[in-house]
């Protein structure tokens, strides 16, 4: 089973035995593909043949919308300050806000490089209760996290 992200460049990402040896019976293969990419991945069947010849089966396209990347925030419950552990996102850019309950932002930190590094925020002066840390990529995909500080 082979993958494209761009719809030309493939890689297998599964190696399944052949069901029969037949070149021109059909017959159904499943697999799964345990890492998707983000978007649109384009999929396909590359049939070996004994005389080392191949065919390629039809191509279909599956959309991931959703991004399961996530962000670690800590400590939480935190007090003077919080760290914004982006590893998921190393090498890419994006914003980061802190908004407290009422939804009014407290603090934003603009186009950032993401790095292997947490990066800190100080909430010294920040008023006791919840906020909500809103991580922005550059392609506009969004992630938020809880955090509650105390600073009695």
């Amino acid at each position: 089973i082979e993958r494209s992200v761009n719809g030309g460049d493939f890689e297998l990402i599964d190696d399944l035995p052949s069901i029969n040896n037949s070149w021109n019976t059909h017959f159904n293969y499943t697999g799964k593909d345990e890492r998707p990419i983000q978007g649109k991945n384009t999929y396909r069947i590359k049939k070996m043949h004994h005389d080392g010849s191949h065919t390629y089966s039809s191509e279909k396209t599956v959309d991931f919308d959703i991004d399961l990347r996530e962000f670690t925030v800590f400590p939480n419950p935190a007090s003077e300050k919080v760290f914004v552990h982006l590893t998921d996102f190393v090498g890419m850019s994006g914003e980061i806000s802190i908004y407290d309950s009422f939804g009014q932002l407290m603090l934003s930190q603009e186009e950032i490089d993401i790095s292997e590094q947490p990066i800190l925020f100080s909430t010294e002066s920040f008023q006791s209760g919840l906020y909500v840390i809103v991580f922005r990529t550059a392609n506009r995909k969004v992630i938020s996290k809880k955090v509650i500080i105390s600073n009695d």
